[in-house]
């Protein structure tokens, strides 16, 4: 009887050894799992958060620099004679022009693609665009047809200011951009481009700033690959920023004198001279801003919006050290 009873208590002992020891063990493991899984968390946050240079980070409030752009909440635009904006893509050096409320980059080719006109015409009373189909582009200047300043096709009739048309098709310049030259970048860099809304409409010299950001915002195009406009140019500008017509010679104007989109040439920019349907906007290499006829050969420096998934991995923003990008 005894040795039954001992034989017994020693079970009793054994199985409580072994459920203590598996409450232990269970213990053990959750508690290592929990500090396990807390140390990944913690690591998996430090990632993220390690993740990636935010460009924002750097506000300035005066000087060349990114600042917060005061004519739309949310954007965030480069101004000065030469701010550390300098990105790589497609293995050249970009730069980037304002940071967009919608979280793209838009960025503007650092050299030139060549000369070239904005839109094409065949003599002084014919071209691509002029015929009845685009009565908008048939509004002669003087008495002669100086190619057309409207930029892309439009379902609705084209109104700038005082003069109102249909329009079937794309300026030569946007035919070029958005075919040949954007066929020629790389599979990948073709992965970073977004189609975007850009600001198409018309402007007058005399306006000022303001008035110039809202009559462009008249007309939209979204597209992949433009030129910048004559907002972009103003707010690049470090400096109080007016423009006035002047002759072509004649310029020096202060929003050239502290701007990095001031290239020392005569560049075409997107926006079209209001009450007229054959003047472009031009910066010219005076400085100054005045009228040109389209069909001239002018430096086009491409435009593009850079997607709101890309991530800058590494640089500081020089010409030397340009931002490095990935998807």
């Amino acid at each position: 009887m005894k040795r039954r009873r001992l034989k017994r208590h020693s079970r009793k002992n054994t199985r409580k050894i072994i459920i203590i020891s598996s409450i232990a063990l269970i213990l053990c493991m959750t508690i290592g799992y929990a500090a396990f899984s807390t140390n990944i968390n913690i690591t998996a946050k430090g990632n993220i958060l390690k993740k990636g240079i935010d460009i924002t980070d750097n506000i300035v409030n005066s000087g060349d620099g990114l600042y917060v752009d005061i004519y739309e909440e949310g954007r965030y635009v480069y101004k000065g004679a030469n701010p550390n904006n300098y990105i790589t893509f497609n293995n050249e050096l970009w730069r980037i022009i304002a940071k967009e409320t919608d979280g793209t980059y838009k960025i503007v080719k650092n050299e030139s693609i060549g000369s070239m006109p904005y839109d094409e015409r065949n003599d002084s009373s014919s071209g691509p665009r002029y015929n009845e189909n685009n009565t908008y582009c048939c509004n002669l200047y003087d008495g002669e047809y100086m190619g057309c300043n409207a930029w892309a096709a439009n379902d609705e009739i084209i109104i700038n200011s005082s003069i109102s048309g249909t329009v079937t098709q794309d300026a030569s310049l946007n035919t070029y951009l958005n075919k040949e030259y954007y066929n020629s970048l790389g599979i990948n860099e073709k992965n970073y481009i977004v189609e975007h809304n850009f600001n198409v409409g018309w402007a007058n010299l005399n306006n000022n700033i303001s008035q110039i950001i809202e009559t462009e915002k008249n007309i939209t195009w979204k597209g992949k690959i433009a030129i910048i406009n004559l907002s972009d140019f103003m707010r690049a500008s470090a400096s109080e920023c007016e423009v006035f017509y002047t002759s072509c010679s004649s310029g020096n104007q202060i929003c050239s004198t502290n701007n990095f989109l001031f290239h020392n040439t005569s560049q075409f920019l997107l926006t079209m001279e209001g009450n007229r349907s054959s003047g472009i906007i031009t910066n010219y290499s005076s400085g100054g801003f005045c009228l040109n006829g389209n069909f001239l050969n002018m430096n086009i420096y491409p435009v593009l919006y850079l997607s709101s998934y890309i991530t800058i991995t590494s640089g500081t923003g020089t010409e030397t050290d340009p931002y490095q990008i990935t998807l």
